[in-house]
């Protein structure tokens, strides 16, 4: 649907391997795929981008600071984005914090021990697409990591599927509406912003 080739990279998890461990495993998967893309399907002028859904999205935004010569978008599908575990409850926190399926106070507090992304270093960083699930307690932190990338000047668009969860993504069989939706979104910004 896209018109362009996929690679999925599968990099080391915690607990067992803390950050930088999976960072640097993607990190180096995209380098290795920018030095040969011809050896991919790709041609020297093929555009490199990272995508990730949930702790994939953060790692794929994590990847596009740290390599932002290399990657010329990102597809950021329902991520947590604000790791500074600064106390601040957002509206998508607090609305889903009673859930035991969607709280994620435990996670964030797990995560923020591991990792850690400064949005203020979003000069220079390619467009972005952010696709959010409604029914999210992550949900907040992919508008307001939008509105910080718009206001250093990053061409950002967000698109929110209305009435999903923050799996819809990986389980296209039960949410096959959205995750079309979610395609065909994918679909026209990378038509749109990478002339595709």
């Amino acid at each position: 649907a896209t018109k362009s080739t996929w690679i999925s990279v599968e990099y080391r998890l915690g607990p067992e391997h803390k950050f930088p461990i999976w960072l640097d495993d993607s990190v180096n998967v995209v380098r290795h795929i920018v030095a040969n893309k011809v050896n991919y399907g790709g041609t020297t002028l093929t555009k490199i981008g990272v995508a990730g859904d949930s702790g994939g999205a953060t790692i794929a935004a994590s990847v596009c600071l740290t390599l932002k010569d290399s990657v010329e978008f990102q597809i950021l599908i329902y991520g947590s984005f604000d790791l500074s575990n600064s106390g601040v409850v957002t509206t998508s926190d607090a609305e889903f914090n009673d859930d035991p399926f969607l709280s994620r106070s435990a996670q964030v507090k797990w995560v923020c021990s591991n990792a850690f992304i400064d949005p203020e270093a979003g000069v220079n960083l390619p467009p972005t697409l952010f696709i959010v699930a409604e029914i999210d307690p992550a949900r907040d932190d992919s508008y307001a990591y939008h509105k910080k990338l718009q206001e250093v000047g990053v061409k950002s668009e967000l698109h929110s599927i209305k009435g999903v969860v923050h799996t819809f993504f990986s389980l296209p069989g039960v949410f096959r509406q959205a995750c079309s939706e979610a395609v065909d979104v994918m679909r026209i910004f990378m038509e749109t912003n990478l002339n595709i």
